[in-house]
C-alpha cells in the first residue's frame, strides 16, 4: 500500500488515500510549498513516528534523542508516596528534602504534586542539583516497576475481599439484631449476639457466588440480604433437606 509522507513543523506526517490517484490526494492534503514523497507503507520505520526525521531526498532516519525522549514520556507516573519511597530506596530522600527547603518554586512543585511524571521540570531540576544523569534517573524510576504493580494489584484485591466479607457479615448481623428488636425477642443479649454472629456467617455465604460467576457487587449484597433475612436456621434446614434428598437419590443406585 502506498502512502505519502511530508514534514510539517518538524514532525513527519503520513497520509493515505481513498482514491486511486495517491499523488492527487497528496497534493490536496499537503500544505502549500511543502515537499512530499510517496513510499510503500511496509518500508516505513517501526520506531515511533515522533522520532522520525525526513530528509530532502525523501529518506527517513531515526533521531535517537527524540526516540529516547518519546520513551521517557511513556514511563509510568508515580504517586507522591511512590515517589518518596523511590527516593528512600536510593538514599535520596534527605537530599531532596534539603533541596526543596532552599528553593520555594521546587518546594511548591514537590509538595503540591498529585503525581510525578518522568518529564516534569521539577524532576530535571532535582536531577541536575543531585548530579544524576538522565539514564540513572530512568533506571531508578523504572526499576521493579512491574513487580510493584503486581504487588499493588494483589493488595487491592485482598483488601477488597476483606471489605466485602466484612460488609456481608455485617448485613446478616444487623438484620438479626433488627429482627430481634422488632419481634421483642426474649432471649438474653448473649444469645441474641451469638445468633446474630451465626446469621452474619450465613449472609457471608453470599460471597461464594463469586466462586462460580462474575456478578455485580450489588447482586452479592442482595443475596446476602436475602440469606440474612431468611435466617441461619431456615437456611440450614433447607440445606439439610437438600442433602437428605440427594442421599435418598443415591441409595437406589447403590442397590442396583
Amino acid at each position: 500500500m502506498k502512502v505519502f509522507i511530508y514534514s510539517d513543523e518538524g514532525r513527519v506526517c503520513v497520509g493515505t488515500s481513498l482514491l486511486d490517484d495517491i499523488d492527487l490526494s497528496a497534493k490536496m492534503s499537503v500544505p502549500e510549498n511543502t515537499s512530499y514523497f510517496i513510499v510503500d507503507r511496509d518500508k516505513l520505520p517501526t520506531e515511533p513516528q515522533e522520532s522520525w526525521v525526513l530528509h530532502e531526498d525523501g529518506t527517513l532516519t531515526i533521531d535517537q534523542q527524540k526516540l529516547i525522549q518519546f520513551k521517557r514520556e511513556q514511563i509510568p507516573q508515580l504517586t507522591p508516596i511512590e515517589f518518596d519511597l523511590k527516593l528512600a530506596q536510593y538514599n535520596l530522600y534527605d537530599a531532596v528534602q534539603a533541596l526543596v527547603a532552599d528553593n520555594l518554586q521546587m518546594r511548591i512543585a514537590y509538595t503540591r504534586a498529585t503525581f510525578f511524571s518522568r518529564t516534569d521540570p521539577f524532576i530535571d531540576q532535582a536531577r541536575i542539583a543531585l548530579n544524576l544523569t538522565n539514564e540513572q534517573v530512568d533506571t531508578m524510576w523504572q526499576e521493579k516497576q512491574k513487580k510493584k504493580k503486581l504487588i499493588r494489584r494483589i493488595i487491592m484485591i485482598k483488601t477488597g475481599d476483606i471489605y466485602l466479607s466484612t460488609f456481608l457479615f455485617g448485613i446478616g448481623f444487623v438484620i438479626y439484631l433488627a429482627k430481634s428488636v422488632a419481634t421483642s425477642d426474649q432471649d438474653s443479649w448473649k444469645v441474641i449476639g451469638a445468633k446474630a454472629v451465626l446469621n452474619g456467617m450465613t449472609s457471608l455465604m453470599a460471597g461464594s457466588i463469586l466462586i462460580w460467576a462474575s456478578v455485580p457487587t450489588i447482586a452479592v449484597v442482595g443475596a446476602a440480604a436475602v440469606l440474612g433475612t431468611l435466617g441461619s436456621e431456615l437456611v440450614i434446614k433447607y440445606l439439610k433437606r437438600q442433602l437428605n434428598k440427594n442421599i435418598k437419590d443415591l441409595k437406589p443406585n447403590k442397590e442396583e
